[in-house]
């Protein structure tokens, strides 16, 4: 990505490598467009965890299951103990 006056906000940076017409679609196809577009491998990565079969209607929908995921797994401690930070 070039970065030149790009969007760097989770949702702007999925505009940019995901179209409208991409959605609706699950993460696994979603991983595919972007890596078809020479994407990020970051942002294939964090697709291809999302949950299975899950469909995405938008770039901010999509954007906030990123977002919660991230969320979940910063907060979340090996043997179940969490630290809820918020």
């Amino acid at each position: 990505m070039d970065g030149a006056g790009a969007d760097r906000t989770p949702t702007g940076e999925l505009a940019t490598w995901l179209p409208p017409q991409a959605f609706p679609a699950s993460g696994e196809i979603l991983a595919d467009e972007i890596r078809d577009r020479g994407g990020p491998r970051r942002l294939i990565v964090a697709l291809r965890r999302l949950p299975v079969g899950r469909v995405y209607q938008s770039v901010g929908q999509l954007a906030r299951a990123l977002h919660n995921r991230r969320r979940v797994q910063i907060t979340a401690r090996p043997g179940g103990a969490g630290t809820a930070g918020t």
